[in-house]
C-alpha cells in the first residue's frame, strides 16, 4: 500500500524517474553510489559502501552524464537515510 491509498496526499513535489546513474559523493565524505531514482528537486541515491551520512547534512556529488562527456555538479541536503538488508539509501532535497 501507499500513502494515497491510504487515503493521504501525495506529498511529492515532482515526479520521479527510475534512473540509475553512477554518483560520486565528495563531501561530506568521499564515496560512490546509484541513483535509484531522480526528479526535479531531489533523487533517492543507494551508496555502494557504508558510509556515515544523516538527515541535515548537506552533500556535495557528482552524476555522470549518459555520454560520459561531463558530470553534473550538485548539492543538496540529506532529508532522509534508509538502511535496510545491508543497503543504505539517501534521500537528498537538491538545492
Amino acid at each position: 500500500m501507499d500513502r494515497k491509498s491510504l487515503g493521504f496526499p501525495e506529498a511529492r513535489r515532482a515526479a520521479r524517474f527510475r534512473i540509475k546513474r553512477p554518483v560520486r559523493l565528495v563531501e561530506p565524505i568521499p564515496g560512490s553510489a546509484t541513483t535509484v531514482n531522480v526528479s526535479a528537486c531531489g533523487l533517492l541515491i543507494r551508496l555502494d559502501q557504508e558510509v556515515e551520512l544523516q538527515p541535515g547534512e548537506t552533500v556535495r556529488l557528482t552524476i555522470t552524464r549518459t555520454d560520459g562527456e561531463d558530470s553534473l555538479d550538485l548539492s543538496g541536503k540529506i532529508v532522509r537515510v534508509e538502511r535496510k538488508y545491508n543497503k543504505t539509501r539517501v534521500a537528498i532535497n537538491l538545492v
